[in-house]
């Protein structure tokens, strides 16, 4: 949507960023189906007169739109002071969640763009962020501009945490002086560079939702009051999931690891290799470690999992299910979708193909074949919405050819889901 910036004033500035958060994008406009869309377009005026026109131009064909442009492949790690998108594939209608403050009119959610403050090593996903406002003609108190001639302010009375899968594109970092004013503002720690410019943060309980108090309000009423009361509905339509997520999140990963160390898995192995001897293809490796046994079985050709669609690099795992005295195990199709040589080893991101790994007692373990046929557990595997797989293994260099790094034929990932 394009928005032209020539302002002559507040209230042409409020307008302006009513439909930049508000508006749905021009593709949704014509979907006559959707009674949101109905609704929205009886209240602005601007999407009516756009859809009239787009449906003009189409003259009974369908209009070609420009398409979002797509998402990368991997996401780096936010640091603090740079300023972020969002992936527009999380935006949606305010009503359909109930956080409108003006719950008669159909609004839609489309994602700001954010300025890093700071991430919590004991959490990587969670990433502490200020919303970014648009116009000059709507700051006020506790707000702090990008630049000198920048009309985008930083709102540091607009706090929050996000989870770093919604991280779509850096576009740009602010000075060390602004980030350590909207940090003052919002009442957080002082900024501290580190070597490689991550920070560390307050528990998430601290960063989440955090309303900076120490500024003076803008008058009741007030334009910029209206605009502020939008912009923290913005904040917390995000956000909110966010926080439910990564708290879920970070009680399974505290329980899921207990379970897997409690477990007997030698015995695990065994049941799955008597029960499922038929579907498997012999092993002729001694393995010694039962989880990366488990992880490192293939099925025979005629179970082989259905191909998956998703771009990347298909790779056949296994999933796991632990039930009582009879434990299920399935082939499924793990698609890496980039990965990436470090100085300590390789990282690997990709996404799960079947059933989310979900849930309070599911866990993914990751493996990776060296050249001595040794299992090199990974130092890392995260998981976002169950789906997207973040994984990290240390080693030496030798440990990673190009020939297997190229196929990921040495990549072996076991999915538990786990029952009580």
């Amino acid at each position: 949507m394009h928005i032209d910036t020539n302002l002559s004033g507040q209230a042409e500035a409020f307008r302006l960023a009513w439909r930049l958060r508000h508006c749905p994008p021009d593709h949704m406009l014509l979907d006559a189906q959707d009674p949101r869309v109905a609704l929205h377009l009886e209240v602005c005026e601007e999407c009516a007169d756009l859809a009239d026109y787009l449906r003009s131009q189409a003259d009974g064909q369908s209009p070609m739109l420009q398409p979002e442009p797509a998402e990368p492949a991997v996401v780096p790690e936010p640091k603090p002071g740079e300023i972020w998108s969002l992936r527009p594939d999380h935006a949606g209608w305010i009503n359909d969640r109930e956080l409108s403050f003006d719950r008669e009119n159909y609004r839609y959610a489309t994602p700001p763009q954010v300025l890093v403050l700071s991430t919590a090593k004991e959490m990587p996903d969670a990433i502490a962020v200020a919303q970014l406002g648009p116009f000059s003609e709507l700051s006020g108190p506790g707000d702090v501009f990008l630049s000198e001639t920048s009309p985008e302010f930083v709102e540091s009375w607009n706090t929050y945490t996000l989870d770093r899968a919604l991280f779509s594109r850096c576009l740009g970092s602010v000075s060390t002086h602004v980030l350590e004013q909207v940090r003052l503002h919002a009442e957080l720690e002082p900024f501290e560079p580190t070597p490689d410019s991550h920070m560390s943060s307050p528990a998430l309980e601290q960063v989440s939702l955090h309303t900076c108090l120490a500024s003076p309000e803008p008058s009741p009423g007030s334009r910029v009051a209206l605009f502020r009361q939008m912009e923290t509905s913005i904040g917390a339509y995000f956000s909110l999931p966010c926080v439910v997520a990564l708290l879920e999140r970070l009680e399974q990963e505290e329980t899921a690891p207990e379970l897997v160390h409690e477990l007997n898995w030698q015995s695990v192995f065994e049941k799955v290799r008597q029960r499922f001897s038929e579907r498997l293809k012999p092993i002729h490796d001694t393995i010694d470690d039962a989880l990366a046994g488990l992880a490192g079985l293939r099925f025979r050709s005629e179970y082989a999992p259905a191909t998956c669609t998703k771009p990347g690099i298909p790779v056949n795992i296994n999933r796991l299910i632990l039930i009582p005295d009879a434990p299920d195990f399935r082939p499924e199709v793990f698609t890496v979708t980039a990965w990436e040589r470090t100085k300590h080893g390789l990282e690997v991101t990709g996404e799960l193909c079947g059933k989310a790994a979900v849930g309070r007692y599911s866990t993914v373990q990751a493996f990776w074949v060296g050249t001595e046929k040794q299992y090199i557990p990974a130092t890392r595997c995260t998981y976002s919405d169950g789906i997207h797989v973040s994984i990290e293994f240390s080693g030496p260099a030798d440990d990673f050819p190009a020939e297997t790094i190229e196929g990921m034929s040495s990549l072996h990932l076991l999915v538990v889901e786990m029952t009580r």
